[in-house]
């Protein structure tokens, strides 16, 4: 979906709330019945090295679309999905209902335990639930210049409180991990230290940055991106993927 067909859908739909399920649905529909992802980039799934390890980590599930992706192309594989939204928590349960891939927990992952306040944008007392963050700045920045018409005065945000911990806590053992966390990529590598250095697992990151560009190349990790139906070496994208060094000549 183009950038202006978006910018459209979202300014209707803050008049219309009613209308983002059906949406999203639709879109799921669709993707079901043409055996699509919900981004092109996630059609690399296909291509990534076969392994006898089933366990892919969905960081920042929102309304699960990367989880529909992953078992799309994957549909042998275990997903734990983390989503530190209850209101979108609650969704994610309702709609994987009875599918015992998926694995959910209404939790954020970040560097250190404790509680965070996460930040939910309402605009019109619309609220734009997938995009919550732990930094304020981005939940109240990311709506300015996607809506038409945007003003300040009708923005407002709210903030509930999340338990947040370390991946490393958890002592999974995950094949692939993809991070969307509207800003907070870094603090969950850095909580997720011990776990990329022992499984060493394939990485998807939606726009990162050059800190975590550099956390990750120092775990002997390289960038790649999906173009013309295959991986290949690159940093620019919307999503990055993170391979270590032993996988990228299998």
């Amino acid at each position: 979906m183009n950038a202006q067909v978006s910018q459209m859908f979202r300014s209707v739909q803050v008049y219309f709330p009613f209308l983002q399920d059906y949406r999203f649905q639709l879109q799921r529909n669709v993707r079901c019945l043409f055996h699509k992802t919900h981004e092109k980039d996630f059609e690399a799934l296909s291509h990534l090295p076969k392994s006898s390890n089933k366990l892919f980590l969905d960081i920042g599930a929102n309304r699960g679309e990367a989880i529909q992706s992953i078992l799309l192309k994957r549909p042998d594989a275990n997903v734990i999905a983390f989503e530190p939204n209850a209101h979108l928590h609650a969704k994610l349960k309702n709609l994987f209902k009875g599918d015992k891939r998926v694995e959910f927990y209404n939790l954020g992952l970040g560097s250190s335990t404790g509680t965070f306040e996460l930040s939910i944008p309402f605009y019109n007392d619309y609220m734009f639930d997938g995009l919550a963050s732990f930094k304020e700045e981005r939940a109240r920045g990311w709506l300015r210049n996607r809506l038409y018409g945007f003003q300040s005065s009708k923005l407002k945000i709210k903030k509930e409180i999340c338990i947040v911990k370390p991946l490393d806590d958890l002592k999974l053992k995950p094949y692939f991990i993809k991070i969307d966390v509207q800003g907070f990529e870094y603090e969950v590598l850095l909580g997720a230290r011990k776990t990329i250095t022992s499984s060493k697992p394939i990485l998807l990151i939606e726009s990162p940055g050059k800190p975590e560009i550099e956390f990750l190349e120092s775990f002997g990790y390289n960038c790649f991106v999906y173009k013309d139906n295959n991986l290949v070496r690159g940093k620019q994208g919307l999503n990055v993927f993170f391979i270590p060094g032993h996988l990228q000549s299998e």
